[in-house]
């Protein structure tokens, strides 16, 4: 038995919340927000209404009063959240960071059993793109709009997320666990398999896949190309290490 999304969202509520409660505690000193009942309630608001109106005409057409409109608050209740918007944008694009490292970060820094290791990282990558894909699509859409600090941000964060990939499979090549010669190039293509989900998911809903069958397509994928051992990936341990915590 290897993981679902379902046993994802248990997990991501024991290490996050929800994801307006963990934004509260992230940015209220710096806002100055004290309400927290009100607060989340605001920002849960004003970044869905941000990432529909983006998604729709983009960012940098959508207006503050446009914004406002739709969410149904005043431009000033607007700028109790942020002070303008390249501040909203970063407050999306770090939170998300933020959230994923919170996610990832343990089975980035293990080494000692790179192939349960690798199936955890990649699943929870996953599933997390799928449980917050209005952000994930957020930042990709975005990011070459944003100013160059920001940028600068998601492009070390994305190649974190490579270079995990790719420590993951050096290791097990080393250790005879699997045939990766050339782990840099794998991890990059394994990084566009789980960008094409939360990038292009309407070629996988007309074709009936939904999230469990592209995580189980994935696996497999990445088996195949990098011809794991049939002892080192078994399920019960790839169970265990996707949603330990």
């Amino acid at each position: 038995m290897r993981t679902s999304y379902q046993q994802f969202l248990v997990l991501f509520e024991q290490l996050i919340g929800d994801e307006w409660t963990f934004l509260y505690k992230k940015y209220h000193i710096k806002l100055n927000l004290k309400n927290q009942n009100i607060a989340t309630k605001k920002l849960q608001t004003i970044i869905e209404g941000t990432t529909y109106l983006s998604h729709i005409h983009g960012f940098h057409s959508m207006s503050m009063r446009e914004l406002g409109d739709h969410c149904q608050v005043s431009i000033g209740g607007l700028y109790k959240y942020f002070e303008n918007k390249d501040q909203l944008a970063a407050m999306i694009h770090s939170g998300l960071i933020s959230i994923g490292g919170v996610c990832l970060t343990d089975l980035a820094e293990g080494d000692d059993e790179p192939v349960p290791e690798l199936y955890a990282f990649l699943t929870r990558h996953l599933y997390l793109s799928e449980r917050l894909k209005t952000w994930f699509q957020f930042a990709f859409m975005e990011a070459k709009h944003q100013d160059k600090a920001l940028l600068k941000l998601l492009m070390r964060s994305e190649i974190q997320v490579e270079n995990t990939i790719e420590i993951k499979l050096a290791r097990a090549h080393k250790m005879k666990q699997c045939h990766c010669p050339d782990p840099s190039f794998t991890a990059i293509m394994i990084k566009s398999m789980l960008q094409d989900w939360y990038t292009k998911s309407w070629k996988y809903q007309m074709r009936g896949i939904g999230i469990d069958d592209y995580a189980d397509k994935l696996w497999k994928t990445v088996v195949a190309m990098t011809q794991i051992k049939d002892e080192f990936r078994n399920d019960k341990k790839l169970y265990q290490y996707a949603t330990r915590h």
